[in-house]
């Protein structure tokens, strides 16, 4: 790349005289004559900002040490599992004995906030043993009231050794007798715990936690509630037996709160009484996402009820415990007259997310939590599915780059990640675990597998998957044999590969890798080399290697639908392959279906951003984030993605809201890192340039007041005024009043003082609506 320097160009500057800036003593800022002709040429002030985005991302006098001048200015954020000696305490249950049916008495005391309860635990074990371990936390266990006795009447209880607390939560008891293989006993214990409003399962009876267990829950039998804490009346509350479930999906609630039936007779909405009339919402749109899957997977929801619940104070957005939802009242409820399109966007997303769990996570459970992605990925996955039905009109595929492939790769590109699967021993890894990498990276990776498989093979094999293990524990293993079964029945993978032999490669390894494309145009052909892509230099050794489906396409028979693999790369670093006529340009990975960024050559890329508008959004979304990514990696210039937005910002007039929240969210990065530079004054104007660009543009009426108060919000006095200008000129009420609400979003108290004051906002007529700034809280 010409005319532009890189940061490497600036590390090597070591005589100080291709690109200085200085500022002789007593002076303004002075910009070298070399310089000023560089503004005076060429794409003006881009490629100034260009030159000074990378001056100033490389600290002066670092050179000497150039393998960390980027990475020094990058935050850095540590993902690290436990290390105290305590953290590492394993928590696992043996597998020896294996609870069958757990039945539960509950007697809740509001006053002093404990829970008396009596509980028979029916035992079947796997080999002859002595020990029964399960897991407890706060509990108190009576132990004058701890039996075990066989199930059949006529044999007495077995003496008990011995019975402690052991360190990791758990509670032992040891016989003085050894319990047989394959024959039944029933644990009886009296116990009391606390009861608050964010009890785990482990908190409010004993039991055998680990996700591997599963059992038939007669659970809150004869529970007393107390009604009313003056009069403390009583009622018994019974409840038949579940299906048998992991134990962490059990629930029970007390409460006040009122039901509103919803558009289906499976399922309640509960809330606080004031708050019903803004359940409506989810009342409508629960039933059809949960209908949506059944057909999907073509399995009924195999409970007899759905409770919805908006609880107060709720510690979590959401627990999809089986057949009572919980729900943050934020995440539930929406007001048709003071809640936004975003609150309503959340509604449904988490909802979706939730009701997925009920086979991916529910239905069938991991074996443990190192393949936690295989609930929480595919929920992740599965909500965008359940919301585009329900809201068809929303396209809230599109939104899966930026909210999923972008949240992933951004903790994924850093050398302190960890592979999707990975050994965890304890609650405090189990809670670790619930991160990025789960959720956004788990989707990733499945929406690849739908791609490269087609949707009808992927489909099929999640739907045989959930036949073969439902009510049961599954791992990833079991997931890529079903998926292989079906792939080969529809001839979809070559001779001898399997889905475990591709995905082991994303599984086990951490991070994803960058290709660099190389073509011969003469030849028809692209060298294509693979490496783990970092935002910072690394001193990692580790030479990671992926099995990676290759989409594409080019000008001479363009096709952004079609993201079935042309080739692969099988694990190896570098391939060679022949695509036939290139023509003037060429796109891989389509749609970002594949967890992976490109790389292209210098003609290419150039050819790629005369062409941007020929593209669809998603495409210029990806060039925008893949070439951004690269610049900060310091193995693209600036002037690529900056480019690329520019073009997209002139010529885009609809304001499409992917590839802009993609730019801007890229953007924030240099403007945090210029921020206290002397060029942040430049890098302002050319985003002003933009925004004015945007708000001559024209705008959908919705997004309006977004993407005004945005602008005016994150901006300085120059769209302050641009938009008071705007104010002044149109005539129309509603777009004033748009207007005007913009313009107290702005952090700038000055500027709303100044205005206050102002001659030029004439006075309404009696006759008018008065004007009103509304001056937002920031």
């Amino acid at each position: 790349m010409t005319g532009v320097p890189t940061t490497v160009d600036l590390e090597n500057n070591t005589n100080q005289k291709k690109y200085t800036v200085n500022r002789p003593k007593g002076k303004s800022l002075v910009i070298s004559r070399a310089l000023c002709t560089l503004m005076a040429i060429g794409a003006l002030l881009l490629a100034v900002l260009v030159g000074l985005v990378v001056f100033f991302l490389v600290p002066r006098g670092c050179s000497a040490d150039s393998n960390n001048a980027v990475g020094s200015l990058v935050r850095k954020e540590n993902v690290k599992l436990a290390t105290s000696p305590e953290d590492e305490i394993d928590e696992r249950l043996p597998r020896s004995i294996k609870p069958v049916q757990y039945m539960i008495q509950l007697k809740p005391d509001f006053h002093n906030s404990t829970t008396d309860g009596l509980e028979m635990i029916t035992l079947v074990p796997s080999e002859d043993t002595d020990t029964i371990i399960f897991h407890v936390n706060k509990i108190h266990i009576r132990e004058d009231s701890v039996t075990v006795k066989p199930t059949e009447k006529s044999e007495e209880s077995l003496s008990i050794s011995s019975q402690e607390h052991l360190e990791g939560e758990r509670y032992e008891i040891v016989l003085d007798d050894q319990l047989k293989k394959g024959k039944s006993y029933v644990l009886t214990l009296q116990f009391q715990g606390e009861l608050n409003s964010l009890l785990q399962a482990r908190n409010f009876h004993p039991q055998t936690q680990d996700v591997h267990f599963r059992a038939l829950m007669i659970h809150l039998q004869d529970l007393q509630i107390c009604l009313h804490y003056q009069t403390c009346l009583l009622r018994e509350a019974k409840c038949s037996k579940t299906p048998e479930m992991s134990t962490y999906l059990v629930a029970f609630i007390i409460s006040e709160l009122t039901q509103l039936q919803s558009t289906d007779d499976l399922i309640k909405i509960w809330a606080r009484r004031e708050f019903l009339t803004q359940t409506d919402y989810a009342g409508k749109v629960a039933p059809s996402i949960l209908r949506y899957f059944e057909n999907y997977f073509r399995a009924d929801f195999p409970l007899k009820k759905i409770d919805i619940v908006a609880i107060p104070e709720f510690g979590f957005s959401a627990m999809e415990n089986w057949g009572l939802l919980t729900f943050r009242e934020s995440s539930l409820l929406f007001d048709n007259f003071s809640s936004t399109v975003e609150d309503k966007r959340t509604v449904a997303t988490v909802l979706s997310h939730e009701l997925a769990h009920q086979w991916f996570g529910n239905l069938v459970t991991p074996k443990w939590w190192n393949d936690l992605w295989l609930k929480e990925g595919f929920a992740t996955y599965l909500q965008y599915l359940g919301v585009a039905h329900a809201e068809p009109s929303w396209n809230i595929l599109d939104e899966f780059l930026p909210s999923e492939i972008e949240r992933a790769m951004s903790l994924d590109a850093l050398e302190s990640s960890r592979p999707i699967s990975f050994d965890v021993c304890n609650s405090m890894q189990i809670k670790q675990a619930f991160d990025e990498i789960s959720y956004a990276k788990g989707a990733c990776i499945i929406r690849m597998m739908n791609n490269f498989l087609g949707e009808e093979t992927f489909k099929n094999g999640l739907i045989k998957y959930l036949q073969k293990f439902k009510y049961s524990n599954a791992n990833r293993n079991d997931l890529f044999t079903s998926l292989t079964e079906e792939a080969r029945l529809r001839n979809v993978l070559g001779a001898g590969e399997s889905v475990k032999q591709i995905m082991d490669t994303w599984t086990e390894q951490a991070g994803f890798p960058v290709i660099n494309v190389a073509p011969d145009y003469s030849r028809n052909t692209l060298k294509l080399v693979q490496k783990r892509f970092f935002l910072t230099q690394s001193d990692s050794k580790d030479k990671f290697l992926w099995w990676l489906p290759i989409s594409f396409t080019s000008s001479v028979s363009p096709n952004f639908i079609s993201t079935t693999p042309k080739f692969w790369m099988r694990g190896e670093e570098e391939i060679v392959e022949e695509v036939g006529p290139i023509g003037e340009w060429y796109l891989l990975n389509l749609n970002h279906t594949g967890y992976y960024i490109v790389n292209y050559d210098e003609h290419n890329w150039k050819q790629l951003i005369d062409h941007l508008m020929d593209f669809t959004p998603i495409t210029w979304a990806q060039l925008i984030s893949n070439a951004m990514d690269l610049a900060r990696a310091n193995q693209l210039d600036y002037e690529i993605p900056l480019k690329l937005i520019a073009r997209m910002g002139i010529q885009d007039s609809a304001i499409m809201f992917v590839p802009t929240a993609v730019a801007f969210g890229k953007l924030q990065f240099l403007s945090d890192i210029l921020h206290d530079t002397p060029v942040f004054g430049i890098f302002e104007v050319i985003c002003a340039n933009d925004i004015k660009k945007h708000l001559d543009g024209r705008i959908l009426p919705n997004l309006r007041s977004v993407i005004y108060c945005t602008a005016i919000r994150e901006g300085s006095d120059i769209e302050w005024d641009f938009a008071y200008k705007k104010y002044l000129e149109t005539s129309s009420p509603t777009e004033k009043n748009v207007l005007l609400d913009a313009l107290g979003c702005t952090k700038l108290k000055w500027l709303l003082s100044s205005w206050k004051g102002s001659e030029t906002v004439s006075k309404p007529t009696s006759a008018q609506r008065p004007e009103r700034l509304i001056v937002q809280s920031n």
